[in-house]
């Protein structure tokens, strides 16, 4: 099971152009940005959460890194898919849940992002933060049972 997807530039000064297709639709052409981070429910609180500024209970999120122009970051369902085809070659960074690898962009490629079929549950998770990190997380209902 995953957290996040990331795909971003390796060069600083390069930013990655691509389009964006959900369920084989386009939905956003010619996207540039650093980078895009594709979340699952577990990882909408991490490092999406500080770029979308909003965390989502259901399906899995699209956050856009510090793209040229004003962009929504996207929530979809489960069962929908996400193809980012890029437009032109360099070299990036994929990293999958902070293992990171160097990876050599073609035109045109394209990288698919979907959830699996199958399914991760966590028990207590928020009996796992502090009394600060619950008090900032300011979405989320928390049962203090566990502190008493």
């Amino acid at each position: 099971a995953m957290s996040e997807a990331q795909i971003v530039s390796a060069n600083p000064i390069q930013c990655l152009r691509f389009d964006v297709f959900v369920n084989n639709k386009l939905f956003m052409e010619n996207v540039i940005a650093n980078g895009v981070i594709c979340a699952t429910t577990i990882g909408s609180t991490g490092y999406f959460k500080s770029v979308a500024r909003t965390i989502f209970r259901e399906g899995f999120g699209l956050a856009f890194i510090c793209p040229t122009y004003g962009i929504n970051n996207i929530i979809l369902k489960r069962t929908d898919w996400i193809d980012i085809k890029f437009k032109r070659e360099c070299e990036a960074f994929i990293s999958l849940d902070n293992i990171t690898n160097t990876i050599n962009i073609q035109k045109d490629d394209i990288k698919t992002f979907r959830l699996s079929s199958d399914h991760v549950s966590l028990f207590g998770y928020d009996m796992f933060m502090c009394p600060e990190c619950r008090k900032g997380r300011n979405s989320t209902i928390i049962n203090d049972q566990y502190f008493a």
